[in-house]
This record gives structure tokens, sequence and C-alpha cells, in this order.
């Protein structure tokens, strides 16, 4: 029952102790005293009602009580009168054969008219009267019971007060009325004897009294002012109090200086109060008269001891204390802090959680292993490391000092560790990391099983066959808290189905459960880290809770049948999604192939309507997301698509028809766009002025084809204007654009003829300008071609073949200019120029560029090859580099005779070059890749110089060595070798 439906009797704040079941002996011995006729006036409907036997002996004994008490009278209730448990009530209601439990007979105090009075105790109490009930049912959190009323009906009418002949004569019947939660003290049972009833009706009310007088007593002393002439504790009592304190041993004064000021006025409070609870008896006990309220507490007689000494009986004490401190482990100080710091870490371990269940936020099944992984990861790490090594430390730091004996650290034999207190300590804490780590996997796996259940209480009673209704805006499955998983709704090709698969979250969830219990797994005993002298297992592990306990296993499978069940209702929503799936999986050109592209407008109206009634209604029915059990579905991209797709397919028939027509028009305007773009373009010689005149003489007759083409078009336009659509912007520029084409190029035309005549004079002064700067540049390249001559060192070879192939690069670009300004000569009807002498000054250059690129070109190569290993060297490109610079040297040679310096430099390099020729065979044969060891060693016998085939040997270490002056012996051995290898190479 809700909250709602509470009567108006409060909640016990506690629940006192519950009874055992008595046994059968005792129960018949409760009525066994009874006499029939005494039962029968109890048990039986026809005599006296019980009620008053139960209240008259109350009223009797309560004549002082207050008419409004403070308290509620269930709070004083005493348990311990109950003969039965409430199950045992309860099962009297059960029948053989009847699946339905059947009310229990009671009488209960409960308001006369229906009404629910207030929770305030202070408020004036409704009439209350004892009616005759059925008791339904029994809340171990409320600790009530829930009663129906039940109204006798005399049957002579019927609902609706007429008269009713079927009545018969002395039957009553009995008509249920209204439900109420009461307490147990309010309710009577009609098997339970009514004098144990009042009696415990009794023990409430004496006790409710003498509580309120005691509360009422203690305010009164709280209260009471103090006076100058009352006894205060004096500074010397506190502080002797304060010394003999203080002097007890093991205290910490650091920790019990933040308390000590607090403790203080305590004592100063507690003597203050004891004072004045003095000061009051005194008053109240001289003068009752004038306190007729109050009630002084019972005090305890004190009993005057005979001797001053409790008497004990003799015993050996040194022999028990000898046994005792042999046994106990907590006859060290050390050992005591060792247990307070373990205990304080196992606390930790045990306030922590395996499992994120805190969160209010609803999570993809990826983020949400990603979370409660890395928490594993985390307490994994603390426990496996900062743990095991934080209890190590703390039994090393407070053992380390005590030396051999009970708890020597350094023992080193097996048989006197295990006899040792040490041993027993150590188990001790193993045995409390066990626990601590059975508690954590224990109420982790608890909160997370609730964490589901309370997500998936609305699905478990799911039928398999479960059929979404047609509303699927609202969801009747809802969560008791928050939902846990965020889901998409997907339509595709292959049906409908989930961004996540339904059975991935029974599995993954079961996955986590067991992942988070192997998160205790593995955490290595302690013992090995503090008994460094022993030997243990490597394997040696803290126990922790089993998978497949039976506890554990339950709890799996609650989650696993929750998560499976709360599948059922996503599959029928899901569904229900099935009549979209034409419409989400249908592709509109493949829609629009299907119709007649040549349709009438008729047509199209009709088309277009039918789809975007379709929208609307879609946005209607379809709700952006939904909470189902413990799922939030987010239907909100397949809201958007379908509508989206009713919507694109009304526009594409519309826009299908505008393209037609934004197709013909483009087509027709291509040809004034190209005219237009042509004519805007401005010539930049006088080249381009002269190829655009003569293509300005074919325009009129482009124009004239356009029109035609235009004609037939623009009617089609008129169409829109009947569907009231509104052309975009870019078709409504096209068409008018399109009108205004003719008109736009003769006027275009106008000006640019005009603008030619410009042009043309433009022109004709540049180009006098470039003539005469041509002439110029050709004055100065024939003084700078004079300094080539004067020069003639080998040294800035490098430098001259730069300033040669820049040289060329400007005669170049000088013959091209010449070209240039000849056409165009010719173009304005000016006399047309000779250039005969660029071609002379290119002719001229050609021996220097050769004879310095060549130069350059050697002196670099040669001096890579003296430097870089003989292994590197290519013989092809080295012969086919000294062939050509000898062949070109040999040209520059008879073309420089008039030039004595630098046919002299071509004659030294020629002559270099020839000198290098000579080396080749000595490249050759040193590279020769049959040359074995032995070969070599062959080759420095018989040069006389050791010679080392290194992968680094150069050519200018081998003239070092004076190899070239052994050219015969060193091609002999290389003929050897070659000789040798192709022998080899032979099959046998």
């Amino acid at each position: 029952m809700e909250d709602e439906d509470r009567p108006g009797f409060r909640v016990p704040v506690s629940h006192p102790r519950k009874p055992a079941q008595p046994k059968p002996s005792r129960r018949s011995q409760r009525y066994l005293p009874l006499t029939p006729p005494v039962e029968k006036c109890f048990l039986c409907r026809e005599t006296a009602d019980a009620a008053e036997v139960t209240v008259h002996p109350v009223i009797a004994t309560s004549s002082h009580f207050t008419s409004f008490p403070c308290f509620f009278l269930e709070l004083f209730d005493n348990e311990e009168y109950d003969c039965w448990t409430p199950e045992d009530w309860l099962a009297l209601g059960n029948a053989e054969g009847s699946p339905n439990r059947k009310p229990i007979p009671a009488k209960a105090l409960l308001p006369t008219d229906n009404e629910t009075p207030s929770d305030d105790p202070q408020s004036p109490p409704l009439k209350c009267s004892w009616h005759v009930v059925g008791v339904l049912d029994y809340s171990k959190e409320k600790c009530q019971y829930l009663v129906q009323k039940v109204h006798q009906n005399s049957g002579q009418t019927d609902e609706e007060e007429n008269p009713n002949k079927k009545h018969r004569k002395g039957i009553n019947h009995l008509v249920a009325g209204s439900k109420y939660w009461v307490p147990r003290i309010r309710l009577l049972f009609q098997a339970e004897d009514p004098r144990v009833f009042a009696e415990r009706i009794q023990f409430a009310l004496r006790y409710r009294e003498n509580t309120e007088a005691l509360l009422f007593y203690h305010s009164s002393v709280d209260n009471m002012p103090m006076w100058p002439g009352t006894p205060t504790l004096s500074t010397d009592h506190l502080e002797r109090i304060k010394r003999r304190a203080l002097s007890a041993p093991g205290l910490r004064r650091r920790n019990l200086e933040k308390c000590m000021e607090d403790l203080e006025k305590e004592i100063k409070l507690g003597y203050d109060r004891t004072m004045k609870s003095m000061i009051f008896d005194k008053m109240v006990m001289s003068q009752p008269e004038k306190f007729p309220d109050i009630t002084l507490p019972q005090k305890n007689p004190e009993c005057v001891p005979q001797t001053g000494c409790v008497s004990v009986p003799h015993f050996d004490y040194e022999e028990t204390r000898n046994a005792f401190v042999k046994r106990t482990i907590l006859s060290k100080t050390e050992v005591i802090h060792v247990l307070s710091e373990m205990r304080s870490e196992c606390n930790k371990v045990v306030a922590m959680t395996l499992f994120d269940v805190g969160s209010v936020k609803p999570f993809r099944l990826e983020k949400f292993k990603d979370i409660q992984s890395e928490i594993h990861y985390q307490i994994s790490l603390f426990l496996r490391e900062k743990w095991t090594a934080t209890l190590s430390r703390s039994i090393c730091h407070n053992l380390i000092n005590i030396g051999k004996g009970w708890y020597n650290m350094m023992e080193s034999r097996w048989d006197i560790y295990k006899m040792s207190k040490l041993y027993k300590l150590m188990l001790v804490v193993r045995f409390n990391q066990q626990d601590s780590l059975r508690h954590l996997v224990q109420d982790s796996l608890v909160s997370l099983t609730q964490l589901v259940l309370d997500a998936c209480h609305s699905v478990l009673t799911c039928p398999q066959d479960l059929v979404w209704e047609d509303n699927l805006l609202t969801s009747p499955y809802k969560p008791k808290k928050n939902p846990l998983f965020l889901l998409d709704l997907v339509l595709d090709q292959t049906g409908v189905h989930y961004s996540t698969p339904l059975e991935s979250f029974a599995t993954s969830f079961v996955d986590l459960f067991d992942k988070g219990i192997q998160v205790t797994y593995s955490i290595p005993q302690f013992d090995k880290f503090v008994m460094q002298n022993l030997v243990f297992a490597n394997d040696l592990w803290v126990e922790s809770v089993a998978l497949w306990e039976p506890e554990v296993t339950e709890l799996r499978e609650k989650i696993r049948n929750a998560l499976i069940q709360a599948a059922i209702p996503l599959k029928a929503y899901a569904a229900e999604y099935e009549k979209h799936l034409e419409l989400h999986n249908l592709d509109i050109e493949t829609l629009l192939k299907s119709h007649n592209v040549e349709q009438t407008s008729q047509e199209l109206k009709k088309q277009v309507e039918q789809h975007l009634k379709e929208k609307d209604r879609i946005e209607l029915s379809l709700p952006s997301s939904i909470v189902i059990g413990p799922f939030v579905v987010c239907v909100e991209a397949v809201r958007q698509s379908l509508t989206e797709k009713r919507k694109a397919l009304a526009n594409a028939l519309l826009d299908r028809f505008v393209v037609k027509l934004s197709s013909q028009i483009d087509n027709a305007c291509e040809e004034c766009y190209n005219i237009s773009r042509k004519l805007c373009e401005k010539p930049n010689s006088i080249e381009e002025l002269t190829e655009m005149r003569e293509w300005m003489k074919q325009i009129p007759e482009l124009l004239k084809s356009y029109e035609e083409c235009l004609d037939k078009i623009l009617p089609e336009y008129e169409l829109f204007e009947e569907f009231c659509y509104n052309l975009s912007n870019e078709d409504f520029h096209k068409k008018w654009m399109a009108i205004g084409w003719p008109q736009r190029i003769i006027s275009q035309m106008e000006l640019v003829a005009f603008q030619h005549v410009e042009d043309e004079e433009h022109f004709r002064k540049r180009h006098r300008v470039h003539w005469n700067n041509f002439a110029e540049q050709l004055n100065f390249l024939e003084m700078r071609f004079v300094g080539f001559v004067r020069h003639s060192d080998i040294d800035r070879a490098h430098q001259m073949a730069n300033k040669v192939k820049h040289f060329s690069k400007q005669l170049q670009e000088c013959q091209t200019t010449a070209q240039t300004i000849n056409t165009r000569e010719r173009l304005l009807g000016v006399p047309v120029t000779n250039y005969d002498r660029v071609q002379k000054l290119v002719e001229d250059l050609q021996p220097f560029q050769d004879l310095w690129i060549t130069t350059s070109d050697w002196l670099e190569c040669s001096d890579l090859w003296l430097r870089n290993p003989l292994s590197s060297i290519d013989l092809q490109k080295l012969e086919c580099h000294i062939s050509d610079a000898l062949k070109t040297l040999r040209r520059c040679i008879k073309q420089l005779e008039d030039i004595p310096g630098c046919q002299k430099a071509a004659t030294v390099i020629h002559g270099r070059i020839e000198d290098f020729r000579s080396y080749v065979p000595l490249i050759r044969s040193l590279r020769n890749p049959a040359m074995r060891s032995h070969h070599w060693k062959m080759l420095s016998e018989h040069v006389q110089i050791k010679v080392h085939p290194k992968a680094s040997l150069t050519l200018s270490r081998c003239l070092e060595l004076g190899l070239q002056n052994h050219m015969d012996a060193i091609a002999h051995v290389a003929e050897v070798a070659e000789k040798e290898h192709s022998t080899e190479q032979i099959p046998l």
C-alpha cells in the first residue's frame, strides 16, 4: 500500500526485538486455565464485546494519564506479550486447496468517521472505536498490519435501499469497507487471549507515563537557572582530575589536546547538573504540594559492602596470567598498533565499491563498460600494490624493534615460525583481509544487482509474445529511479534494430559482474614481504569470493534474467517501426524514375499533397526519445529521417520539374555566357586584340539562333504560377537573365569596339618602350660577352660555369623576345627590325659554355671518385663521362685558337682527364667481384704492398700506396680471379 493509504497512526521509531515463535506446548499452556464459559465469552461473537474486557482494567489504573500524551502508544509496545509471530498469525488464513489467503478475524481501534488524523502527537485525537476487521497482510518495514473494516448488513435492502426479497431471516451479511495500516497494539485477534492483550496495553500506558514523567523531570533540571549560591567545581578539583586522568600510560597527548577543552566543559556541565538535581530533588520532597506534576525518578538503594574489597576465590594468579600471556597476541603494544592500523586499512577496502552505481545519466554500453573498467583497474591497483604494501610496512615498522622471541621477523625455520605468535598475527591480518574482500564484493554485487532490478522492475513480468500498443509516444515501462543505458533506434536495409545488439547487454553486464569479482583475485599474501628469511610459493593469494558461490550465482542470474527480460519490450517497440522500413529505405531517384517525367501539373499536385500529409502524421506519432525499462531509446534520428524523406519526396517532384526547365535555360544561355565572358576578356597584347576583332564579326548569327531556342522554353514557366510555387532566387534570376541576354550582348559589343581602339594605341606606345629596352639589353649582353675572353683560371671553373649558364639563359630569352617584337611590328604596321646579332651571340658563347661547364663538372666528379669508396663508383658512367668530356674539350681547343688563354685552360684540363683515364683499369681490377681473400694476398705479394680489401678503400688511398705503378700485376691477378670464378660457375 502507498503512503496515501496509511491510517493516522505513526509508524514506530524502532522495532523491538521480535520474540521467537513459541512452541505448541507453550501455546496450549497459555489457554489451558480458561474455562469453557470464559473461552466462549472471549471467542464467540454472540457474547459481550471483548473490547470491554480489555479496556476496563486499563482505565482503572490510568487515572493520572494526561489527555494529550506526547508520544504514540505503539512506541512503548512490548512484543514479548505476543504469543505468535506475524507470519504465524497470517498463516491462520491459509486454507488447504485454496491458493488465496483468507482474512483473519480481529478487532482494531480505528477512526469512527473514516477520518485521517494528523501526524502531530499534540493535535486533538479523533474519536476512535473498536471495529470488526479482517487482517490481510503485514509490513516488516512499517511493523504494521493491513486490516479492512467489516460492516454487518442485515441484507433486507439492496444497494439502492430497496427491500430485498431474497433476504433470509437470521443471516447477517458482511460488507467490506476501508483499509488501514494499524500497529499491533491497536489490533486484537479473535484467536488471542484478551486478558493478555489488556495487560499489553496497560504495560504500554504505564511505560509511556513513566517515560513522559522522566523526560519532564530531566527537562526541569536542565532548565533550572543557576544562582550565586549554587556550588561549582573548583579549579583545584578540576586540575586534580586532569592530572590523574593524564597520568594513565599510553595516552597520546597530541590527540588529547585537541579535545581537552570539550572534556573540561563536559565535566563542568555534569557537575553543575548534579548539583541542580540534588537541590531540585530536595525542593520537591520538602514541598510536594507546589510540584504536583513532578515525579522523582526512583533510585536503587545502595548496598553497603561488608568489606572494602571484592572477595575473590583463591587461585594461582601467576600461573593463569602466564598461560594467558603465552596464548594471547595482545600482550605487546606494538601488536595492538598493528591490529589498529590493519583495521583502518581494511575499513578503507570495505568502504570501496567495485561498480559505479551512483550515476544519474544514462550511458551507451561501451561508455558504461569503460567507466566500470576504469574503476576495476584503480581498485585492483590499490589492492595488489598499495594495500599489501601498507599492511606489510605496518607490521615491519611496529615489530622491527622487538627482536627475537614470539615476534621474530628474522626467523628462518618453518617449525619455529608456525609456533610463534607472529604466525598467529599473520593469520589474524589475513583473515581480516579476506573478510574485507568478502564484504567489498558482496556489497558491490548487491548494489549492482539492485541497480539493475530497480531499472528493470517494470519489465520483469512482460510476456515473451508482448505486442506494443499503438501509442509510440509514451511507455508504460518506467524504472524506479533512472535509466541506465542509451540506445539509438536504427532503420536500414537489414531491418529495424538498435545501435547496440540487445543480447550484448546481458553478456556484457555478466562479464562486468565477473570481472568485478576477479578484481579481488591475485592479491599476494604479505607473509613473504615480512618474513625475508623464509621461502614462500609464488602463488599464495588472499582468498576472496568465488565466482560460483550460491549467493553470487543467484545475483548473477538475477541480472542476466532481468536484462534478458528488459529486451522483450524493446523488441516489441522496434517491431512497430517495421511499417516505416519501406519509406526509410526508399531511394528517391528510383521513385522519380518510376514516375512519368512528362506528367501533368494536376498529377504533380496530387502527389506532393499526399507526401506532405504523411510528413505531418509522422511528426505527431513518433517521439524524439522514450524510456523503456533501463533503456533510453533515441528515436529522433529515425523521426527526422522519415519526415525529411517525405519532405524530400515532395520537393523532389517539384524540383525535378524546375531542374528540367533550368537545364533547358542553362543549355540555351551557355552560348550567351561564353560570348559575354569572352567579350569581357581584356586583350593583353596586339595579337589578342586582332583575334578578338575577327571573332566579334560572328556574334549576330549566334544571337539569332539563341532567340529561336528561348521562345520554346519560356512558356513552360507558366505552370509554376498555377501551383503558386516560388522559384528560387537562382532559377528566377536564370529566367530573366535568359530574356535579357541578347540586348545585353549587343550593348557590350559596342563598348568593347570602342575600347579596342584605345587598346590598339596603348599597345603601339608600349611596343616602342619595349623595343628600346630590348636594344639596350642586347648592347649590355655584348659588353658582358667580351669579359668571358679574359677569364682562363681553372681554379675559378665553378664560378665561370655558373656565369656562363646564366648568360646562356639570358640569350635564350632574348631570342624569344626578338621573335615577339617582329610579330607585333607586322600587326601594328611598322617596319620589321633585324635581330641577327642575337643569333651571333649564341654561336660565339657556345665554346666558352662547353669549356667551363665541362671543366666544372669534371673537377666535381673527379674529387668524388677519389674520395668515395671504390665500391660506390659506377664504371660505366665513369667511362662515359670521361669520353664525353674529352670529345667536348677537343672541340673547344679547335674553336678557341684565337684566344690563347682559354685554349690553354682547355688543354690543361684535357691532360688531367687523360691522366685520370689511365686509372680506369686499376679501378676495374680492384672492383672485380671475383676477387677473393687469397687473390688479395697474391696481389699484396706481387706489388710488395699490403692491400686490405676494405669497404672504405678509396682511389686516393690506392694512389698513395702506389698501386698505379703495378697495373700489370694487378690486372694479372684480376684475370686469374676472373678465370677461377668462371670455372666455379660451370656446373659439374
